[in-house]
């Protein structure tokens, strides 16, 4: 989906990620055969690894957003 040509809402692309998630986790399931007792492990470690990316990438963006502010500081002073 090329959300950046038709503006799509983000609860619109929220929602097909959501179902490409469930499909891609589905297709898993039926692959190794595995009950619902064994993915929920396995889902929640990549959970875990989901929240330790967003951590990084939410560092990054203050990161980011900082450097951007004191360059304008620094553009202001001159």
């Amino acid at each position: 989906m090329a959300n950046e040509k038709k503006n799509v809402p983000l609860s619109v692309i929220m929602e097909e990620a959501k179902k490409g998630y469930i499909e891609g986790i589905q297709k898993v399931n039926e692959k190794f055969n595995l009950p619902a007792f064994l993915a929920e492990p396995i889902l929640s470690g990549i959970l875990a690894d989901i929240r330790q990316q967003k951590n990084i990438e939410l560092a990054n963006d203050y990161a980011s957003l900082q450097s951007a502010e004191q360059g304008s500081k620094k553009e202001g002073e001159e």
